[in-house]
């Protein structure tokens, strides 16, 4: 279901970084996309894969559903 036909842009500023960030949204879907759409291991032969994980330092604690 497309909610919308007009494009809308979010401009975010973090003035104490000096970070921009600006994203564009047209035809935005609500409901959450498949993780295949980002799956990008077929533009890659497999010996120029590389394996990685990244580790956040903290405790986790994780999301429950109607948290704010």
């Amino acid at each position: 279901m497309i909610t919308s036909q007009i494009p809308i842009r979010l401009v975010l500023y973090f003035n104490d970084m000096a970070f921009t960030a600006t994203y564009n949204f047209l035809e935005f879907e609500p409901t959450p996309p498949s993780l295949s759409v980002f799956d990008v291991s077929a533009c890659f032969a497999e010996a120029n894969k590389v394996t990685f994980q990244v580790k956040f330092p903290g405790t986790y604690i994780p999301a429950t559903e109607g948290s704010q």
